[in-house]
C-alpha cells in the first residue's frame, strides 16, 4: 500500500494506493501532483484498488465508486476527482474551469467549457514553446498570480488524431476509452511547472471544424463574463469573488481565439501570443 498528499494553495488531500501495479502508473503519470508519504497526515479522501476486472476508485467524501480496465481510464477519473476536491474545499484563490500555459513568468489562462479545445489547445502551446501548468483547473490569488494542476493533457478520442502530430514520444501516451493521457513531455522534452506566475492574460479558445481563424480583443465585460461562467469556487469566496476577480479582470487583457484546426492558426501565432502578453 503506497500513501500520497495532493496540496495546492492550502488544500490538501489522501490518496491511498492499495495496488502495486496501479501505483506505478500514477507515479509515472500524476507523479508533478502526488507526493509520496510514509504515513498520511490527512484524512483519507481517495483510495484506488483492483481485481481480476481490473481498476476500482473509491471517493470517500462523495460515497462514488469508479471502475474500469484501462489504465488512461483510472488516470482521468482519478485527476478528476483530484481536481473536484481542490476547487471544491479552496477559499483562497479563483478557481477556474481553464487551461493554463506560462512562458518568461507570464501565465496565459484559458477558461472554456468542455469540449470547445482548450486541452487540445494548450497541446499546441506547448508543443510551440510554452510552459505546461494546468489543461483543466487554474487558481488565481488576488495577485494575479496563477497555479496549475499538472495532471497530463486530457485528449478525446476525436481529438487524438490532431493532437498526434505534436507527440514526438508515443510510448509515453497512456490510452483510454473516455481520453488519453499526454504527458508534456511526450511532446517536448520539460519539467512541468508548479511555481506561480503572474496572469498576462486571458484567452478564450474555441475550435469548431472548418472554422476560419480569428482572433481579437475583448472587453472587460465580455471577460468577466466568460471567467465568471467558468468559476467553480465562487461559493466559498467573500462576495462570491465578484469584486476581486473584477478587479483582476480590469487590468488583464482578453483576446477570443477561433480556430478550426492546427492548419488554420497563422505560422507566427505563437510570436503573435508572446506578443500579447509582453505588452500588457
Amino acid at each position: 500500500m503506497a500513501e500520497y498528499l495532493v496540496s495546492k494553495c492550502g488544500v490538501t488531500i489522501g490518496l491511498v494506493v492499495e495496488s502495486e501495479s496501479m501505483r506505478e502508473i500514477i507515479e509515472s503519470q500524476l507523479g508533478d501532483v502526488v507526493r509520496r508519504q510514509e504515513t498520511l497526515s490527512v484524512e483519507t479522501c481517495l483510495c484506488v484498488s483492483s481485481d481480476s476486472s481490473g481498476w476500482i476508485l473509491q471517493d470517500l467524501k462523495t460515497s462514488t465508486t469508479y471502475r474500469g480496465a484501462l489504465d488512461g481510464d483510472l488516470i482521468y477519473q482519478l485527476s478528476d476527482r483530484l481536481l473536484y476536491h481542490l476547487a471544491d474545499r479552496n477559499k483562497s484563490a479563483h478557481c477556474l474551469h481553464a487551461a493554463a500555459v506560462s512562458k518568461n513568468g507570464k501565465a496565459i489562462v484559458m477558461p472554456a467549457n468542455s469540449g470547445e479545445g482548450k486541452s487540445s489547445f494548450t497541446a499546441w502551446l506547448v508543443a510551440n514553446g510554452f510552459e505546461y501548468l494546468s489543461d483543466e483547473v487554474a487558481l488565481i490569488n488576488s495577485a494575479s498570480l496563477v497555479a496549475g494542476v499538472p495532471r497530463p493533457i486530457q485528449i478525446k478520442a476525436d481529438g487524438m488524431n490532431a493532437i498526434m502530430s505534436l507527440v514526438t514520444q508515443p510510448s509515453l501516451l497512456v490510452k483510454g476509452k473516455q481520453t488519453t493521457s499526454l504527458r508534456s513531455d511526450a511532446i517536448t522534452p520539460q519539467i512541468e511547472c508548479n511555481d506561480d506566475r503572474y496572469l498576462a492574460a486571458f484567452v478564450f479558445p474555441k475550435f469548431l471544424k472548418s472554422q476560419p481563424f480569428s482572433w481579437r480583443k475583448m472587453s472587460s465585460g465580455e471577460c468577466g463574463l466568460k471567467v465568471m461562467s467558468n468559476h467553480i469556487n465562487a461559493r466559498n469566496l467573500v462576495g462570491f469573488g465578484f469584486s476581486e476577480m473584477a478587479n483582476i479582470i480590469r487590468k488583464t487583457p482578453a483576446y477570443e481565439l477561433n480556430y478550426g484546426g492546427f492548419c488554420t492558426l497563422p505560422n507566427d501565432f505563437a510570436s503573435i501570443i508572446m506578443a500579447a502578453i509582453e505588452d500588457d
